[in-house]
């Protein structure tokens, strides 16, 4: 019985690390989506990534909700000077299959490459349509 217990956790463990990193690779994927299209100039395109309801929390702004309204401030950023992103995604927890928080890092860069600002951030994603989507996107 111990032997069937230990094997049991054991696939548990090894199954809980594979959906672990398939999720992973499906945030890192969408992350770089969001930086080909920031990096395109493409506002709307950014805002078309976040899900029905999301919501940009930016530090020491108000929540900024509506496409129309994510586009802008997506638009204010570009034009504002940041030119190129690097997302990295540091952990992965799933909620359940229609959710995932995202724990990273980010650098904005200017149009020559030099580093405008580096943090931290918390993406709440949610699965939309098929899609992943972001929901809720907070950064420091």
């Amino acid at each position: 019985m111990k032997i069937l217990l230990a094997a049991f956790a054991a696939l548990v463990s090894i199954s809980a690390a594979a959906v672990a990193a398939d999720e992973t690779a499906i945030i890192e994927a969408q992350n770089q989506k969001f930086v080909e299209v920031f990096e395109a100039g493409d506002a709307a395109g950014v805002a078309a990534l976040y899900a029905e309801g999301g919501v940009v929390l930016p530090p020491g702004g108000e929540a900024v909700t509506g496409t129309d309204a994510v586009t802008a401030f997506w638009q204010g950023a570009m034009d504002s000077g940041v030119k190129g992103l690097d997302l990295t995604t540091v952990d992965v927890f799933a909620i359940d299959k229609e959710n995932i928080v995202e724990v990273g890092r980010a650098e904005l860069f200017d149009a020559d490459g030099g580093l405008i600002q580096a943090g931290h951030y918390i993406v709440y994603w949610r699965k939309e349509g098929g899609d992943w989507k972001l929901f809720r996107d907070i950064w420091n």
